[in-house]
């Protein structure tokens, strides 16, 4: 019978949470090719969860990672249908630890061809996760310097208005909606309100 990746969740009275896994057990399990092995998980800021290590394809092991949802059933959106397995070598690669970075990208760490006769060597994959945006603050700034800072956090320009301002510049920006540090999906947009100097002038 192949090992599968096994998912459980307790209350805080350590029995099973009956929200999560499959049929409300608290537990879910996944088959990923065959002698599927977990190694590590990491818990995602919207709550997911992302499982890292090993599975058994075309004769050797691959790294092998999974994605869930807060029930504790595959995230879809994540790889092929829940899953994605990388291979680095002829012999056995296996992930023993996973990270997510504050974009959203998945890192997993292990090992490449670690059975090799002179030793396996060290292996990094990096995938891409659901990204999102972030909303920078931009106040204050060149209207140019902020669009370039709104693009870097994965968000997108929305509507720009503009106002006569006593106390900013000309060209800057006086007001952003929404406010810094909301979280947006990819490409949310940012509206902003730019500066026409003062109107006494």
């Amino acid at each position: 019978m192949p090992w599968n990746f096994a998912l459980l969740r307790y209350g805080r009275d350590g029995s099973p949470d009956s929200s999560f896994g499959v049929g409300h057990s608290g537990a879910t399990t996944t088959l990923i090719g065959s002698g599927a092995v977990p190694h590590g998980l990491v818990l995602l800021e919207n709550g997911n969860a992302v499982v890292a290590g090993q599975a058994i394809k075309a004769g050797k092991f691959v790294f092998a990672l999974a994605g869930y949802d807060r029930r504790g059933q595959l995230d879809l959106s994540f790889g092929r249908q829940g899953m994605v397995t990388t291979s680095f070598s002829s012999g056995n690669d296996v992930a023993y630890g996973v990270a997510a970075q504050r974009d959203g990208k998945i890192v997993a760490a292990g090992t490449a061809h670690e059975n090799a006769p002179g030793g396996g060597g060290f292996a990094l994959a990096r995938y891409m996760g659901r990204l999102f945006c972030r909303t920078p603050n931009v106040r204050g700034r060149q209207l140019g310097n902020a669009k370039r800072a709104i693009a870097s956090a994965h968000c997108s320009v929305g509507r720009i208005a503009r106002a006569f301002s006593a106390k900013v510049g000309a060209g800057r920006v006086i007001s952003q909606c929404p406010k810094p540090g909301v979280k947006q999906p990819d490409k949310g947009k940012v509206s902003l309100l730019i500066s026409r100097g003062n109107r006494s002038r």
